[in-house]
């Protein structure tokens, strides 16, 4: 019964991420700026929608990830765990950005972030 319980929750939680998924992919052309600003912003979405809905079941978010790192999680008393997750988030997406672009000014922007942070 264990294993069945397992299972059944992982399938209802992999339902979050598949939806972000389908949704950047129609919000936006491919390789357009616009797709890579919405990620983060239905991220963030999506990971309160999944806390909100099942009634409290905020488990593994993406703030959570940071627990080792005491200065990023300082800026978490300024906009809490939603907002570390969205600066997370954005960050990786710079860099993705970055590195599909060949862009320093993805780079940068990243870097900046990190810093501001």
């Amino acid at each position: 019964m264990g294993v069945l319980s397992v299972f059944l929750l992982s399938l209802i939680l992999m339902e979050w991420p598949a939806v972000v998924a389908w949704a950047v992919v129609a919000v936006a052309p491919p390789r357009s700026a616009w797709r890579l600003a919405a990620f983060p912003v239905l991220w963030l979405a999506s990971e309160h929608a999944r806390s909100n809905v099942y009634r409290g079941f905020p488990w593994n978010l993406t703030a959570q990830a940071l627990y080792r790192h005491p200065v990023w999680l300082q800026s978490a008393a300024l906009w809490g765990a939603y907002g570390v997750g969205f600066l997370v988030v954005t960050v990786s997406t710079l860099l993705a950005a970055g590195i599909l672009r060949r862009s320093r000014r993805a780079f940068l922007a990243a870097a900046a972030l990190v810093l501001a942070a």
